[in-house]
């Protein structure tokens, strides 16, 4: 049987040492679990959300904000 020592991030470990897999908890992804997932929180800035991990991510900004990482506000005209 595979152990939690082959998953990184405290994972589950499926299967046996020669074929297993690992199931990851909330916020990492990766064969081995190795990936954190973005936080929006951090790399948007509380103003959109994050999508992909956090070397590779894009975010959604809300209403009223631009920029790679929402750090652009939009000012309307009226």
């Amino acid at each position: 049987m595979c152990d939690s020592s082959d998953c990184n991030n405290q994972g589950t470990c499926i299967g046996n040492k020669q074929t297993y897999f690992c199931v990851c908890r909330l916020g990492y992804t990766g064969t081995k679990c190795e990936t954190t997932l973005c936080d929006s929180d951090r790399d948007c800035n509380q103003k959109g959300i994050c999508s992909g991990t956090s070397a590779d991510f894009k975010c959604l900004c809300n209403i009223g904000f631009t920029g790679d990482k929402c750090e652009i506000p939009l000012h309307v005209k009226s």
